[in-house]
């Protein structure tokens, strides 16, 4: 009796554990997402940058991502897959974007975004447009000016396609700040990552 009883729960513990390696691999697409749940990974050191946060988007499947930020940064999330961020001179967020499947993400940018800037943002003032490469993926940057209060902030927005939604990186600096904060900003655009 003692025999069968032992035998039951080894096949028990092994059944679980199958189920349990199947049901959070990686490789099965058929799970329900984990709607907006996102994850801090451990933090690293670096010369820079003193510590890293990074983070993992679990939105749904084909849009998971990795971001890092520099550890002085104050994160919180927003919406699904939203990261809203502070830093010393300015602050941004990370969210997706829908591009139509009738349009690419540069059509997209300077037929409807930016057209939407120029009259909605009071001192529009365009200073960069280009490609960018981040990590293999195609991407662009948006670099433009904007009149608040009688102030001039530098606004960067980087677009990145992604496999199901884009992903648009908003940094917002006081003009004076803007050169002191672009090492940080280039390292946040650097560590960008889709997972699928």
């Amino acid at each position: 009796m003692n025999k069968k009883i032992a035998v039951i729960i080894a096949l028990t513990v092994v059944a679980l554990i199958v189920l349990s390696l199947y049901t959070f691999s990686p490789l099965n697409k058929n799970i329900q997402p984990q709607s907006k749940q996102v994850s801090q990974l451990p933090t690293i050191a670096t010369e820079s940058f003193g510590e890293i946060a990074s983070f993992h988007n679990k939105d749904l499947y084909e849009n998971y991502y990795t971001v890092g930020f520099p550890g002085e940064w104050q994160i919180t999330t927003g919406k699904a897959g939203e990261y809203i961020f502070t830093f010393a001179a300015g602050n941004g967020s990370v969210q997706f974007m829908d591009v139509p499947d009738n349009s690419t993400l540069q059509l997209f940018i300077l037929s409807q975004i930016e057209p939407k800037l120029k009259n909605s943002i009071s001192g529009y003032q365009k200073k960069d447009f280009q490609k960018l490469s981040l990590n293999g993926l195609e991407a662009y940057k948006l670099v433009y000016q904007q009149t608040l209060n009688d102030q001039i902030d530098i606004v960067q927005k980087i677009f990145i396609a992604g496999p199901d939604q884009a992903v648009v990186m908003i940094f917002n600096t006081k003009e004076m700040d803007q050169a002191a904060n672009e090492s940080a900003i280039q390292f946040v655009q650097n560590s960008f990552n889709w997972e699928n």
